[in-house]
């Protein structure tokens, strides 16, 4: 609906045809009958919208157009907006559309679809297609680990701790930060800990006093963006997810799939994601996660490894890509007489 972004350069050279209506707020009104002039003339199968604002933007056009299979997408569990929001008011207003419009609805989580439930959507419309990912090496078939941290100035002799993710208050930054200083005083050995995502340069300021605090002992890296994320996510001893709202997160997929020992927050799907299992601790809680991150460093390497292992053999196991598209191929095929 907006541009391109990462994915439409490459679905090109997959030969898949990709239309950018480049909508905002200015030009809305005027970019809009692009869609039904694309609707009308693609003539699909399926319609299959993504996130609050395309399912009802969407949804809505597609069905004044005569389609009839039109299924939305969910991602998230928690609606942290304000009441007063436009993104809310899309909500409630999708909430009501979700009995008429949308043949299906997709949620990427068992959380997800309960939530909107609460909030008025159709329950029995709702399904539940987890992320599926597709099998790749484990960190240990990947680059040297020294060569890699050498590569990005990581201290040789560190433990390296860290999280990918965009700097918004919904990522929790703000929480592990918080937890530093008490992880570094009960550490035995030297700390790193990295942050990539848009903003990461913005927590520089926060981490400066630990770094003054702690000396030698403490130090970070911080990245806007990274092309190889699988590269810095296996200099990794711990990643950390220490959000407050989630869906499905994929860089702790991410992470797991490459055999990572994990702590993260109790939000969205992480539960089904890792198990039940210690690492999994209550969102904004500092205390909580800073005790999970110190455990697991005060482990062995062959406990690390043991944990890591148990984590990739649940994302190939529950999540791959294969059971993935089978689910949406078996959503698809319901009801198509109707």
């Amino acid at each position: 609906m907006t541009g391109e972004g990462y994915f439409g350069p490459k679905l090109r050279e997959l030969g898949i045809t990709v239309h950018s209506l480049g909508l905002n707020k200015r030009n809305f009104l005027i970019r809009l009958p692009k869609l039904f002039y694309i609707l009308k003339n693609t003539h699909a199968d399926v319609i299959q919208t993504w996130m609050y604002h395309a399912d009802l933007i969407g949804g809505l056009a597609s069905y004044l157009l005569g389609y009839r299979n039109i299924y939305w997408g969910i991602r998230n569990t928690e609606i942290p907006q304000s009441k007063f929001s436009t993104t809310y008011i899309v909500i409630l207003v999708n909430a009501v559309l979700s009995h008429f419009i949308p043949k299906r609805i997709i949620c990427n989580s068992k959380s997800g679809s309960e939530a909107h439930i609460k909030l008025g959507f159709k329950e029995n419309k709702l399904r539940v297609v987890h992320n599926g990912y597709q099998n790749k090496s484990s960190r240990s078939n990947y680059k040297s680990q020294k060569i890699i941290r050498s590569k990005y100035g990581i201290p040789a002799g560190s433990q390296v701790c860290g999280t990918i993710g965009r700097c918004d208050i919904l990522k929790g930054h703000k929480y592990l930060i918080s937890s530093l200083s008490d992880v570094v005083y009960n550490s035995d050995c030297d700390l790193c800990f990295v942050f990539v995502g848009k903003g990461a340069e913005g927590l520089k300021i926060y981490l400066d006093p630990i770094k003054k605090e702690f000396g030698a002992k403490f130090s970070y890296f911080v990245k806007e963006h990274l092309d190889d994320v699988d590269e810095i996510l296996s200099a990794l001893d711990i990643f950390c997810l220490p959000s407050i709202s989630e869906g499905f997160p994929n860089a702790l997929a991410e992470a797991m799939l490459l055999g990572i020992p994990c702590v993260a927050t109790n939000v969205g799907a992480v539960r089904e994601m890792l198990g039940d299992v210690t690492e999994v601790v209550a969102p904004a809680d500092t205390q909580a996660l800073g005790r999970s991150i110190s455990d697991l460093l005060k482990m062995n390497k062959e406990q690390k490894q043991q944990i890591g292992q148990r984590n990739r053999e649940r994302i190939l196991t529950f999540f791959d890509i294969e059971t993935m598209k089978q689910s949406y191929h078996i959503v698809y095929q319901e009801d198509q007489s109707q």
